[in-house]
């Protein structure tokens, strides 16, 4: 039993699916890590009680946000090549929205870090575990 050889069109479809998960992973991460580190704040901080997704919250989140989808989507696309998008994908995320609030909660300037190195090594076990 052979199969035809993969078209180019699927490639690209399988590259705009794993961009836009990437992109949603990380939006969805950026948003929970945010309300994770405001509900984290002592009573006696100063960003205590003001509004979550604040201006001055953007001006560091967007930019991360960005910084972090730069990075994350290749290790995304040719970390997850050969694996079966529709088991690896939720694996991925589940373990980066995890992990990257719980460090948010304790350790803020950590958090984009080590989510990005849970993420890692979820692509990385998703990699031998669900291959094609």
């Amino acid at each position: 039993m052979s199969s035809a050889p993969a078209s180019p069109l699927h490639r690209i479809d399988r590259s705009v699916v794993v961009a836009i998960a990437t992109f949603a992973i990380v939006v969805a991460t950026s948003v929970v890590s945010i309300f994770a580190f405001y509900f984290g704040l002592p009573p006696d901080d100063a960003a205590f009680g003001k509004d979550q997704l604040a201006f001055p919250v953007g001006m560091v989140a967007i930019p991360l946000s960005v910084l972090a989808f730069a990075v994350a989507w290749p290790l995304m696309h040719f970390g997850l090549k050969a694996a079966d998008l529709r088991l690896a994908l939720p694996v991925v995320a589940g373990t980066v929205l995890v992990v990257t609030p719980l460090v948010a909660l304790v350790q803020p300037v950590l958090a984009p870090v080590l989510g990005l190195a849970s993420g890692a090594a979820a692509i990385l076990l998703c990699r031998r575990a669900f291959r094609q």
